[in-house]
């Protein structure tokens, strides 16, 4: 087992959806993948899991706060990893305090390499998330005073039971491309890479104040980088290493696990994310296989990254500071005109939503 290296407290800029991409060997009775717990102010929503197929028949558990198969299926039954472009069925478990996943042979024997991805997308509960959840879930969500008085003021239940509560946008979704200025691409032919050294993809990349760049999404041949070598290079041996502002290693996936077609070469599929930063981005690729990387192994890896200006709703959704008094002046202005900070806190407005700028004069 490999412990989940996705660390829900060290999210500053939500929402966010970090990959987890890592490879586990089920033992009879089962193998815990990943476990969280306690990782407020936070909720989060485990998305696109998919479980690889092994040689055994294998079922994938998920326990989510206190409900011990909040979703559970087949493996097997699946889509097949080499077979489907977004490599998961479009899952979404919500937990607010324990999550946990689990892999078991149904066979009674053991089984080993088994590639397991999904996603941990957090969120900051508004308002309108905590009438959500407390309905889906059946269960008292805790508000304070002031999350009380604005379900009063703007009539929230109502609007929940009319179906008319703004929802939140899909950070994995094809849409959010449209939020960003710009879309970059960095792709590189992996040069050598000796064994225990590491290769920066592209260089840091350094975000300029009062602009955003989001990481959208990684691709890698694991298919090619399995023919490096002698033996080849196998799971937990090479790994992508992401760097965000001030916390290295922020999200580490086992490059063996990304998704292939099964042919040297092609690196068709991206996997997807959404990882703001304000600072500083940097990828790395880890050499811990044993085997000197060389160029001419014709390996190539490529991500993607969204550009747009840093907004007044993002500074207040963050604490993040700004660049002169005047600006922050003028943004007190806005908040005082608009009630944005309080219909952020609400959840009728996501500045990440254009369209819903009508909301903005609710009432």
């Amino acid at each position: 087992m490999c412990p989940a290296f996705t660390d829900m407290k060290r999210v500053s800029y939500a929402p966010e959806s970090l990959l987890e991409s890592q490879s586990t060997d089920p033992a009879v009775g089962g193998t815990v993948v990943a476990s969280w717990h306690d990782w407020p102010p936070y909720y989060v929503e485990m998305e696109r899991l998919v479980v690889e197929h092994g040689a055994q028949d294998l079922d994938a558990v998920v326990s989510a706060d206190g409900y011990a198969r909040k979703m559970s299926f087949h493996a097997t039954a699946g889509p097949l990893d080499t077979v489907s472009g977004n490599h998961a069925d479009f899952s979404k478990i919500i937990a607010r305090d324990t999550l946990e996943l689990m892999v078991l042979p149904t066979t009674g024997v053991a089984d080993s390499d088994i590639n397991v991805r999904w996603n941990m997308t957090a969120r900051y509960p508004t308002v309108a998330d905590k009438l959500r959840i407390e309905k889906a879930t059946k269960s008292p969500v805790a508000m304070n005073a002031a999350e009380k008085a604005l379900v009063e003021k703007y009539n929230m239940r109502k609007l929940l039971a009319m179906g008319l509560l703004p929802r939140n946008e899909d950070l994995l979704g094809d849409n959010v491309f449209k939020w960003f200025d710009e879309i970059q691409t960095v792709a590189r032919r992996v040069p050598d890479i000796d064994d225990g050294d590491e290769w920066v993809v592209g260089g840091e990349l350094k975000v300029p104040y009062e602009k955003v760049y989001t990481l959208l999404g990684i691709a890698f041949d694991p298919t090619a980088a399995a023919l490096v070598g002698q033996g080849g290079i196998t799971f937990n041996e090479l790994w992508i290493k992401i760097d965000r502002d001030a916390i290295n290693d922020y999200m580490v996936l086992d490059a063996m696990t990304l998704p292939t077609d099964g042919v040297a070469g092609d690196n068709v599929f991206l996997s997807r994310m959404f990882m703001p930063a304000l600072e500083r981005v940097e990828v790395r690729l880890d050499n811990q296989s044993g085997s000197n990387i060389s160029e001419s192994d014709d390996l190539t890896i490529r991500f993607l990254y969204g550009v747009r200006d840093m907004n007044v709703c993002d500074h207040l959704m963050w604490n993040y500071e700004f660049l002169s008094e005047a600006a922050e002046e003028a943004a007190i202005a806005l908040d005082e005109e608009y009630m944005l900070r309080e219909k952020l806190a609400a959840g009728l407005i996501d500045p990440l939503q254009p369209s819903q700028i009508m909301n903005l004069k609710l009432p």
